[in-house]
């Protein structure tokens, strides 16, 4: 008996030993996997010539988008947003070219993993780029005279007041871009990425203003605009919109933008995931700037980031806030209005909330609106629990630390995306918890828990939306329309009492 149990215990460590050497095994496969894919272990140089550099304006570069930190001559190649990817990286500058012969290099992987390459417009010259490799494609252009000034992003309102507003654009060329209004005139200087403010207005009024940029070949000019744009009102009485999650569906998000231009608000909120792959220059053009062009040119944005963002630097260069940060906060008339990065470490000892608390504290407003993309609480496969609590670590983070914080500020709503839906929940404490994400990713249904998931939940509609909030005196009514226009929700809050926070919670 002795020796089969000795038996059993010398094949069940083999057994052990074989599967940790395999494990191990695997694992450093993997590592070298990653490593020959993914890590930078060589550098491939192309060659070209250049007869005369000041032929050219600004240069083109189209290669595989996983490609970066490109360099030309030895100097870094610069893109418009760091740290994006772009299946053709735009407007670097004609300066970095030298007469005779350029290089061009890169660093590559050794077992380079490449998606497609698309085919992309390429209005230049294009230099003759030497070796030509056959698992990857490079193309180089140079625009000269013949290539026309672009705005390749239309003009972008971002915050705005009674006497200024924001706006921001991009062009495909360094060139400086002049905006005209109200009789005067602001220069941005050369650059891709052009950004003003616009300041001495007077409130409520409505301004045109156009945007000219001059190519610096030929002195033609290139204008976009006229385009129209109101500064707030100084009264009690205030109309906004709000709508979330428009990524993935060009079409859909056309539509909605239509839907919140007719609307005629003062400005419009974004609840977070304004394209699928945000790291991806591209998505941004096709997925939200081109499709929602009319509305973001005329109706100010307050945006929030989301997850699908990845904290792309886009976001921060395109869409200007009061603070320049994800975090911001304005009192519009009547409104108090706080966005927040809900991917942000909320605790209580951390400076987040240090600031929330602090502008909750200060706040005065009638109305005080909370801007995030994740909802505490959800009828949709985003609110699933873990034990009691959200699962997810962003929707715990707002249910845990600023829930509470908000409930004894007596703040008016929390306005959320994410999950794909119209949902109005009426949590404890008074505050509303108003949930707009359907304006362009696939809706989603009520998941079969919702009922533990989200207990405060009066409606949940599976459908495209936006939410429009209008302020007169001391009552605030929100109305959720569906793309068509229809109706799916409405609700009154009365303004908040002025009376210092109640049971705060301690740090």
């Amino acid at each position: 008996m002795k020796y089969f149990d000795s038996k059993r215990r010398s094949l069940k460590s083999r057994i052990i030993k074989c599967f940790a050497i395999a494990l191990l095994a695997s694992g450093c496969a993997y590592a070298a996997w990653l490593l020959l894919t993914s890590a930078s272990l060589r550098r491939v140089s192309f060659t070209f010539t250049v007869d005369d550099p000041a032929r050219f304006v600004a240069l083109e570069l189209a290669a595989p988008k996983e490609l970066h930190d490109w360099t030309l001559n030895g100097w870094p190649v610069p893109v418009p947003f760091a740290g994006m990817q772009y299946e053709k990286i735009p407007a670097i500058p004609a300066r970095l070219l030298v007469k005779g012969k350029n290089i061009l290099r890169v660093a590559v992987p050794l077992l380079p993993q490449f998606t497609p390459q698309p085919q992309v417009d390429f209005p230049g010259e294009p230099f003759n780029l030497k070796p030509h490799y056959s698992w990857f494609k490079v193309r180089l252009a140079g625009l000269t005279a013949t290539a026309p000034c672009l705005f390749t992003i239309s003009p972008v309102l971002g915050f705005a007041g009674e006497d200024f507003f924001t706006v921001t654009c991009q062009t495909n060329m360094p060139v400086p871009v002049r905006l005209e209004v109200a009789g005067r005139a602001l220069e941005s200087p050369e650059s891709a990425v052009h950004s003003w403010r616009v300041d001495g207005l007077q409130p409520g009024r409505d301004y045109d203003y156009r945007l000219i940029a001059v190519h610096p070949l030929t002195e033609k000019a290139t204008i976009s605009g006229p385009y129209h744009v109101r500064t707030f009102g100084a009264g009690d009485e205030l109309t906004f919109a709000a709508c979330g999650d428009s990524r993935s569906n060009p079409d859909i998000w056309a539509r909605i933008a239509a839907l919140i231009r007719s609307k005629t608000p003062a400005f419009f909120i974004h609840t977070g995931d304004m394209v699928k792959e945000g790291l991806i220059f591209d998505d941004w053009q096709r997925e939200m700037f081109e499709p929602a062009a009319e509305v973001l040119a005329s109706v100010p944005l307050y945006p929030v980031i989301g997850n699908h963002e990845y904290n792309a630097s886009i976001f921060q260069r395109m869409f200007q806030t009061s603070t320049g940060t994800t975090n911001w906060e304005q009192r519009i008339g009547p409104a108090h209005v706080i966005g927040i990065n809900g991917e942000l470490d909320w605790r209580t000892s951390g400076e987040p909330y240090a600031w929330l608390r602090n502008v909750l504290n200060r706040s005065t407003a009638p109305f005080i609106f909370l801007v995030t993309h994740y909802p505490p609480y959800s009828s949709a496969r985003h609110g699933k629990l873990s034990g009691d609590e959200p699962g997810e670590e962003t929707a715990r983070q707002i249910h845990d630390t600023i829930l509470p914080l908000l409930v004894s500020h007596h703040i008016t709503a929390i306005i959320a995306g994410h999950s794909h839906s119209y949902e109005r929940s009426e949590l404890n404490g008074g505050v509303s918890l108003i949930t707009t994400a359907g304006a362009g990713a696939g809706l989603m249904n009520e998941h079969e828990n919702a009922q533990k998931q989200n207990p405060y939940s009066k409606i949940y509609v599976k459908a495209f939306n936006i939410a429009v909030f209008q302020i007169h005196g001391a009552t605030c009514e929100i109305k959720a329309f569906d793309i068509d226009g229809k109706v799916l929700d409405t609700r009154i809050w009365q303004a908040r009492s002025m009376q210092p926070a109640e049971n705060e919670p301690k740090k």
